[in-house]
């Protein structure tokens, strides 16, 4: 989970300005309005052990990288995957030395695991909390995409007024790449039938 750590900013794209959401009164419609620019990543409080020790300058990644969505490694280039990688580095050196990391302050990340999971789930909630963020587990089973058939698209729609990023681990591929079309914020593939990238990227770590 160190690898997505800077993917949090929302995706820059003039296409989820005209969207519209069904509103809570009526069943009207209403523009769904554009994501302010996000806040800008900076460390917290610094624990004990780093008082006084200046605060670490983490390599930043390519702009285009920001926000974006990670569903297959071959999406990415050599550079892109590389730099992202040294990044991942750096932040596990900086956790084994006690210093602040806490990139996804005040983010919170939901994470939909269709699949049963031990090591991914543990590891991106533990990622992501080392990184000071919120992760939030979501079952389709007890969410209306489920229970009442609401649409991939609503459902996306719903999760992106309140998530900073989504992680999905299910089956098909083609559900993972749904959500990516709608979701105003990254989207991540935590595992389908086809593609595992964040293994991949472990791997190569």
């Amino acid at each position: 989970a160190y690898i997505i750590a800077y993917w949090m900013p929302w995706k820059n794209s003039s296409r989820y300005a005209s969207r519209s959401v069904r509103s809570s009164q009526g069943g009207a419609t209403r523009p769904c309005e554009k994501r302010a620019t996000p806040r800008p990543l900076t460390g917290g409080t610094l624990p004990p052990a780093t008082i006084g020790r200046p605060v670490p300058h983490l390599p930043d990644l390519p702009q285009h990288l920001k926000g974006s969505d990670f569903l297959r490694v071959g999406d990415w280039s050599r550079e892109d995957i590389l730099v992202t990688l040294d990044l991942a580095d750096e932040l596990k050196r900086l956790r084994a030395a006690r210093l602040p990391h806490d990139l996804l302050r005040g983010r919170t990340i939901g994470m939909i695991f269709r699949k049963p999971s031990t090591r991914t789930r543990v590891s991106f909630a533990a990622g992501i909390s080392q990184l000071g963020g919120d992760p939030v587990q979501l079952s389709t089973v007890g969410m209306h995409v489920d229970a009442r058939g609401e649409s991939i698209r609503d459902t996306s729609l719903v999760l992106s007024r309140y998530l900073d990023a989504l992680v999905i681990r299910t089956f098909a591929q083609r559900e993972v790449d749904e959500y990516a079309e709608h979701c105003s914020v990254p989207v991540v593939n935590g595992l389908t039938d086809d593609a595992h990238p964040c293994q991949a990227l472990a791997d190569l770590q």
